[in-house]
């Protein structure tokens, strides 16, 4: 029988993994967008525009597959290259930010979206870098456990 304490000593567990960081910063980031996407639409936003001459939508499954992949692979490479690339984590932030409100640029703002829709994914960004940056800062401090264990069993 699991009690209140046991779940919560499996949950602080899981996440000091990277596993555990990952599906945490993952499901963190679906959700939080899946938020913003519905109030989008209650602002009356459409998430129509045009690509290629033809009418787009964005609709949910969009928004979780552009939400799940880029974080998905992002966090797995950030947490499988080796703890001795102190370079890792500082690279995949600055990364990060870039490619996070950089793609802002690219489609919210470039395309025909109503203001809402247009607002709403561009918040939906906005939340994939914080928790992606939250995620490798946890994942830092994860490799930094591991180096300090390592250097105190060496003494």
């Amino acid at each position: 029988m699991h009690t209140a304490s046991t779940t919560r000593k499996s949950a602080r567990r899981f996440s000091r993994t990277r596993g555990g960081v990952i599906l945490a910063t993952l499901g963190a980031a679906v959700v939080i967008n899946l938020g913003v996407y519905l109030i989008g639409l209650a602002l009356g936003g459409t998430y129509r525009f045009t690509s290629q001459g033809q009418p787009a939508t964005v609709d949910i499954l969009t928004l979780i597959g552009f939400t799940a992949v880029p974080v998905g692979v992002g966090m797995t490479i950030a947490a499988l290259l080796p703890v001795a690339w102190r370079w890792v984590t500082p690279t995949a932030l600055v990364l990060t930010v870039i490619a996070g409100l950089g793609s802002i640029v690219a489609m919210p703002l470039q395309t025909d979206l109503d203001a809402a829709s247009a607002l709403a994914l561009s918040l939906c960004h906005v939340a994939v870098t914080v928790v992606t940056c939250a995620g490798l800062m946890r994942l830092h401090a994860i490799r930094q456990s591991a180096t300090h264990r390592e250097v105190r069993m060496r003494a």
